[in-house]
């Protein structure tokens, strides 16, 4: 559902921010409350952002209140993997940088070698006859 009002909007994207996404849940969790915060528009056009923190909660009380109906050995490895799945994209996107780097600079070695290697100037000597008359 499309949040059309531009107080919902900030609303949920506030909360949307501080939200971790550790899992499925949390995603679905979110779409939820878009919906739930869809519908509150509904019945109330001209609501505000106040309006919507009374009837939900402010963006953290609602993270404070998920975080508190989850198990929290759950939650918490949920947010160690999610932390060590981030450093290895890292690692990853580190790894791929250096591997572009070194790539270009033996790319550009090897042209370097290939454009000295090429001659630009071809010497061509020609003989005429009175140079064969004059070869001792």
């Amino acid at each position: 559902m499309v949040l059309k009002n531009k107080e919902a909007k900030k609303y949920y994207e506030i909360l949307k921010g501080i939200f971790p996404k550790a899992t499925y849940l949390e995603a679905r969790f979110l779409k939820d409350m878009q919906r739930s915060i869809a519908e509150f528009c509904m019945e109330h056009p001209s609501c505000t952002y106040e309006m919507i923190s009374e009837e939900f909660g402010t963006p953290q009380e609602v993270l404070a209140g998920y975080l508190d109906a989850q198990d929290e050995n759950t939650t918490v490895h949920k947010l160690q993997r999610l932390k060590i799945k981030k450093w290895i994209g890292i690692t990853i996107i580190a790894a791929g940088l250096i591997c572009v780097v070194i790539y270009s600079i033996v790319y550009w070695d090897i042209w370097n070698r290939l454009k000295n290697a090429t001659p630009t100037r071809i010497e061509t000597t020609i003989y005429t006859e009175e140079t064969y008359g004059n070869e001792p």
